[in-house]
Order: C-alpha cells, then structure tokens, then sequence
C-alpha cells in the first residue's frame, strides 16, 4: 500500500514538473522516442482495428450478416427465426460457465 501511495506522488510531481515547470520536456521525449510516442497516442490501434475488422468487416460480407443474423434473431431483411440474441449468448456463456466449473470442482473433490 506505501509503495502504490509513494508511486501516485511521484507520478503527480513528475506531472507537475514535465507540464507547469519544463514543457519542453515532454516536446523533447516525444521526438527522441517518435515511435512509441506515436504507438500511446494512437492506443495500440486497437479502434482502427475493431472497425476495419469487425464493422467493416463482418457488417457487410455476407458470412458477418450470417453471423449478425443467427447472434441477434434476424437477417437484414427481418425474415427468419429468431437467433440467440444478447440474452440467449449471455445465457449461453453462463451456463458453459457454470458447467467447467462443476466438472472442475468435481474433478479436485474426488482426486482430493
């Protein structure tokens, strides 16, 4: 606990001292270290990533409105059966869930 309340002061006065004292610092670390200052300031990619994939992706190829449609009840044209939707996956992954961990704690009881 002192060494995480010792790593937030730290953290606040080097805060304080690249930002109110020497900004030039920051300006400095950033082009000496371009590469990962770029890589933080755009998040991993991840955003660009999740649209490229899985919005552009899956939305509009027809194995992405194949899996829309049996995920959440109906194909684009509002015809078919209902599918799992949000509650049946959600019900779905609870009840995997539930039955890993009882073959698990079955498993560790009769070996122990």
């Amino acid at each position: 606990m002192v060494a995480s309340v010792l790593l937030a002061g730290a953290s606040i006065l080097l805060a304080i001292r690249f930002y109110d004292v020497s900004p030039d610092i920051p300006e400095r670390l950033a082009k000496s270290w371009s590469g990962l200052h770029r890589l933080l300031l755009n998040k991993y990619w991840v955003d660009e990533f999740y649209q490229a994939v899985f919005v552009r992706g899956l939305a509009w190829r027809r194995a992405g409105a194949a899996l829309h449609g049996s995920l959440c009840g109906r194909r684009r044209d509002g015809e078919g059966a209902p599918g799992l939707g949000v509650n049946g996956i959600a019900w779905l992954s609870r009840d995997l869930v539930a039955k890993g961990s009882n073959l698990w704690i079955a498993t560790w009881w009769t070996a122990w």
